[in-house]
């Protein structure tokens, strides 16, 4: 597991709760150990792990040091979601079951549908996530969260970082330099591209049709 470890720095997290088990066991003695529903999820994303290894070499996720993409995304509650990677775009309306959902989890399914979206461009890459929300972005890097569906998301964004070979790095931002993202998320068009030509980038014409992979849909 160590050598896993070294291998796929995103699998550290998921051990976690086995250690503090574990060294609850060894403190005690007991004769079992209980193992709640969060680590049986963790246990499970590393048995997934073990389904891609044998494809992945050290250097390919751990050395990269510049990054391909920066992908800005950000949710609005009852409004939409919406993300942008120079010149993609994408957004879409709030799904009507996910209307009342936390805030952190719109923010992780934007995130999530962004990558599955852009998963070709993205293979073999490393990236940058900017999010201006603090649970999501947190969440994202430290891999842990006590919100149960962000922590769904956060296995399965770190799982398909894990199938395309990339590694993506987190930045937090204030709300208003996420301006440009949140203007996607409200289907704000004119201010997208006013944004957009102000910064001195660059969009395609259309949004990219939104690629919904399957195991988004649990929520």
């Amino acid at each position: 597991m160590d050598g896993a470890l070294n291998c796929f720095f995103l699998g550290k997290a998921f051990l976690r709760r086995l250690y503090e088990k574990l060294s609850v066991f060894e403190k005690t003695q007991v004769k079992r150990i209980a193992i709640d529903e969060e680590m049986k999820k963790d246990l499970l994303w590393w048995k997934g792990y073990f389904v891609h290894a044998k494809d992945i070499r050290i250097n390919q996720i751990v050395k990269r040091q510049t990054f391909s993409f920066i992908i800005e995304s950000d949710a609005s509650s009852g409004f939409g979601m919406g993300a942008f990677m120079e010149p993609n775009f994408l957004k879409i309306e709030t799904p009507l079951h996910m209307k009342n959902e936390n805030i952190a989890v719109l923010e992780m399914y934007a995130i999530t549908l962004a990558i599955s979206t852009w998963k070709e461009k993205l293979r073999g890459k490393s990236f940058v996530i900017r999010i201006d929300n603090t649970v999501a972005a947190y969440g994202l890097r430290d891999l842990k969260s006590k919100n149960k569906n962000v922590m769904k998301l956060v296995r399965l964004v770190a799982m398909m970082a894990l199938e395309l070979k990339c590694r993506y790095f987190v930045q937090w931002i204030p709300t208003d330099e996420n301006s440009v993202s949140d203007a996607l998320s409200r289907n704000w068009d004119k201010k997208f591209r006013f944004l957009i030509k102000r910064r001195g980038q660059v969009a395609n014409e259309l949004p990219d049709k939104p690629f919904w992979d399957k195991r988004v849909h649990f929520l």
